[in-house]
């Protein structure tokens, strides 16, 4: 097995996180970005991370550190890791749905790509679609569902 640091990226929901203070709870989510640390499996997939690290922390030696700090230097020319969707990359045109109480998909914006409950894909032109409710809205749609669905 082996491993190195990579980019991760995750959606912050305050929502779920502050359950106790309704108005931070009431903050809109975040993505925020971290380092982690990826294990890959013998053909070289990833398998795993560790997300809670501070890899510049504690060390007895400046070498080791320095060597550290050009690890995570390339880590930054890596694809970034979707850690909501590990083992998957993070595109900055892909979306992940954040769903309300009600069960409606509730990060939606206009030019947002979508799959319908019946499985259809469109995009999202104007806040009033008159043929297109929040009620039939499945999901955000996936960059191969985009990419099919603009051929």
């Amino acid at each position: 097995m082996s491993w190195n640091y990579r980019v991760g990226t995750h959606v912050f929901s305050y929502k779920k996180v502050f359950t106790s203070n309704p108005k931070l709870a009431e903050m809109k989510d975040e993505r925020l970005f971290s380092m982690i640390e990826v294990y890959y499996d013998e053909d070289g997939k990833p398998n795993g991370y560790a997300d809670k690290i501070n890899p510049t922390d504690n060390w007895e030696d400046l070498q080791d550190l320095i060597g550290t700090l050009d690890l995570l230097k390339l880590a930054v020319d890596k694809p970034i890791i979707d850690i909501d969707n590990f083992p998957n990359e993070w595109n900055p045109l892909a979306k992940v749905s954040i769903y309300n109480e009600e069960g409606y998909v509730d990060n939606l914006e206009v030019w947002d790509y979508v799959v319908t409950k019946k499985g259809k894909v469109l995009q999202i032109t104007h806040d009033d679609m008159s043929n297109l409710t929040y009620q039939e809205i499945e999901r955000h749609a996936t960059l191969e569902e985009i990419e099919k669905f603009k051929k």
